[in-house]
């Protein structure tokens, strides 16, 4: 009796999709928001505010998956490693200073040092450019599994940070003991 497979061959409707490349661990790119593939996000638990005197950021959604994009754009996690995506969301950000050249007590708009971005990864720090925040890019960051992240913005000095493992507004280190004096009071 001939085999039935060499008459048939298979169609691959059956097979696994291959693994997509393995990135690099602690990549921080962004993508084109339609382009995520299986990345479900979130929305933070809080506002997802960041606010400082020059910066006004909105965090509108976090998600995680050890694989992102399609196609042959996909991407895998290196091992022990997932990526996690922030989008944020459009938000204007208007800034005013007192000016030298203007009448005094009068209020001048003016263009300020901008503020830096960094993910911060347990101890690492991975500087972050251009913010995407039109909607249309999401962030993608490459981080260990269980290791603490943040997303920290210095404005003018001023820090501010977000968790986002838990989706909300971080305390800064110097602010830790602060809070925990406040929890052991009430």
């Amino acid at each position: 009796m001939p085999d039935q497979t060499a008459n048939n061959p298979p169609h691959g409707d059956d097979l696994d999709p291959p693994t997509p490349p393995t990135e690099q661990p602690g990549i921080v790119t962004a993508v084109d928001s339609n382009e995520l593939g299986a990345v479900t996000i979130h929305p933070p638990k809080d506002n997802g505010l960041l606010l400082g005197p020059t910066t006004a950021l909105k965090i509108a959604g976090i998600g995680s998956s050890s694989v992102y994009g399609l196609g042959s754009q996909a991407h895998s996690a290196a091992s022990g490693e997932q990526f996690l995506a922030i989008q944020f969301a459009p938000m204007p950000a208007i800034t005013t200073a007192l000016s030298t050249t203007t009448d005094p007590g009068r209020l001048a708009s003016v263009y300020l040092s901008g503020p830096t971005q960094t993910i911060v990864v347990g101890a690492a720090r991975h500087p972050v450019g251009n913010i995407p925040t039109d909607g249309t890019k999401t962030l993608i960051v490459s981080v260990p599994k269980g290791v603490p992240v943040r997303f920290e913005v210095t404005d003018e000095g001023r820090p501010l940070s977000y968790d986002l493992r838990q989706a909300t507004r971080a305390p800064l280190p110097e602010e830790q003991p602060l809070i925990e004096r406040k929890i052991r009071l009430r």
